[in-house]
C-alpha cells in the first residue's frame, strides 16, 4: 500500500474521531476553567476525563488496528486470523464504550449534585 493511501486512512480515523476530541476537550476546559468548585465538580471533570481519555485510546487503537491489518496483508497473512483478529478489537472497543458511558454517567452524577446545591 502507497504512502498517500496510508496517510488517507490515518486522517480518516482521525475524522471520526475529532467530533469526540473536541467535545470532550472543550467540555473539560469549560468545567475546569468555569465551574465553581463543589458538589459535583469533582464528578464532572473524573467523567470527562475519564470520556476524553476513552477517545484518545479507541483513536490510537483506531490506528493500531489499520496498520496491523496493512501489515498482515502485506506479510500475505489469511483471513481466518485477520477475522480473528478483528473479533479480538471489536470485544476491546466494548470495554472503552463501557468507560465511555462511565465517564458520561459520572458527568451526568455530578450536574445532578451541582444542581441540588444550587437550590439549597
Amino acid at each position: 500500500m502507497d504512502s498517500a493511501t496510508s496517510l488517507i486512512q490515518v486522517l480518516t480515523i482521525f475524522g471520526y474521531a475529532l467530533p469526540e476530541l473536541l467535545g470532550c476537550g472543550i467540555a473539560l476546559a469549560m468545567l475546569l476553567s468555569g465551574a465553581r468548585r463543589g458538589p459535583g465538580r469533582k464528578q464532572g471533570v473524573t467523567g470527562l476525563a475519564l470520556m476524553l481519555g476513552s477517545v484518545v485510546i479507541s483513536l490510537l487503537l483506531n490506528l493500531w488496528q489499520n496498520w496491523s491489518v496493512q501489515a498482515r496483508f502485506a506479510a500475505g497473512d489469511g483471513t481466518v486470523e485477520i477475522a480473528h483478529f478483528y473479533a479480538a478489537m471489536g470485544a476491546v472497543r466494548i470495554l472503552f464504550n463501557l468507560v465511555y458511558m462511565a465517564g458520561l454517567l459520572l458527568l451526568a452524577w455530578g450536574f445532578c449534585r451541582a444542581s441540588r446545591h444550587a437550590e439549597r
